[in-house]
């Protein structure tokens, strides 16, 4: 009986070690993004790109504080979210759309 290889997955970009989110701590729930569809908590390469993405896209008023994680807590997060949360996205600027997905569900 012969096994038959499978094609190993990869992430199209990496992600780095580590990550910026953002946070609520009143309500518990995480900045996300929709991306072609796809919904998925954000991540970002610096606190700054973090911060510039909640004050002027989310709310120039925003709560969301940022927090540093590694890659894997970051996906441990996304997994928690309820649906329609599937991915975890990296934005290595804000203002852009976001070079990396990472499918948690």
């Amino acid at each position: 009986m012969s096994v038959a290889l499978l094609p190993e997955l990869k992430l199209d970009n990496e992600f780095p070690e580590e990550l910026h989110i953002l946070f609520e701590p009143f309500t518990g729930k995480y900045a996300c993004y929709n991306h072609n569809g796809v919904n998925g908590v954000a991540s970002f390469a610096t606190s700054e790109d973090a911060t510039l993405f909640s004050t002027t896209l989310v709310s120039p008023i925003s709560t969301l504080l940022t927090q540093c994680v590694t890659f894997d807590e970051a996906r441990l997060i996304a997994q928690g979210r309820p649906m329609p949360i599937i991915a975890l996205f990296y934005f290595e600027n804000y203002a852009l759309p976001p070079i990396a997905t990472h499918y948690v569900k």
